[in-house]
């Protein structure tokens, strides 16, 4: 996992920073919406949030999606740590694809960082196979498998 760089860089907003803790930053792009805030490299943010968009479900296909996954926690999603990925887009991309809290998702960008992998995400197959392909948009190595503990 690569840190975010130490020097003051703006982002496109009078409040935000590179050198900002990444736990807070994160928690402050969800709360005021992604649009602009987040750096996606030569692209620009309109650009990685276009990709997202297309990739994530409407509101109506998730909840039914999230009632079937509740019957049927079967598999899990892993995700394997690289030295590519700022902790801050691990954290923004496992908070969209898994829809957890900023606190979960930087306890599991941790886990990642620190032990080599983790098991992010525990729901049906179809739910684990979405939320592996939106992880995957940022080039991180990630598997949805069947549950070995169930």
């Amino acid at each position: 996992m690569r840190y975010p760089r130490s020097r003051d860089r703006d982002l496109g907003s009078p409040h935000l920073r590179a050198s900002e803790c990444p736990l807070r930053r994160c928690e402050r792009v969800r709360r005021c919406g992604l649009g602009d805030l987040l750096d996606w490299g030569e692209n620009g943010g309109a650009a990685g949030m276009e990709r997202l968009t297309l990739i994530l479900p409407a509101p109506v296909e998730q909840a039914v999606e999230q009632s079937q996954s509740q019957k049927d926690p079967g598999w899990i999603v892993t995700v394997y740590n690289n030295e590519t990925n700022t902790y801050e887009e691990v954290i923004m991309i496992l908070m969209l694809a898994t829809d957890c809290t900023t606190d979960e998702a930087y306890m599991e960008t941790w886990e990642i960082d620190h032990l080599g992998k983790s098991v992010v995400h525990r729901a049906s197959e179809a739910e684990c196979q979405r939320a592996a392909e939106i992880i995957a948009t940022i080039g991180i190595r990630v598997e949805a498998t069947p549950d070995p503990l169930s």
